[in-house]
């Protein structure tokens, strides 16, 4: 777990935390609180992330930074879906 004291006159106080559910699958979800005025249309009030361990050198990942707003502060941003999101894969090499 992890939180963030930014300039709360420009920033969010981010509160973020993962869990690993199995050896293969580890899950994240960050929520982000504003000073009145402070949040853009593109500022999102929570963020998540899904990894998936393949192998001990391979990863899939999802992640989804869009503008993700809970339903009473929708704001006039466009509302996210699912596939808004990034899916990544990830190999390690050793050198």
């Amino acid at each position: 777990m992890r939180v963030a004291l930014p300039d709360p006159t420009r920033d969010a106080l981010v509160l973020t935390c993962g869990v690993r559910l199995t050896e293969r699958l580890s899950l994240g979800l960050s929520a982000h609180a504003y000073a009145a005025g402070v949040q853009q249309p593109w500022d999102p009030d929570y963020t998540y992330s899904a990894t998936w361990k393949v192998t001990e050198r391979l990863r899939v990942s999802y992640a989804n930074h869009a503008a993700n707003r809970f339903p009473w502060n929708r704001g006039d941003g466009h509302a996210t879906r699912l596939r808004d999101g990034t899916l990544s894969l990830t190999y390690d090499l050793s050198f």
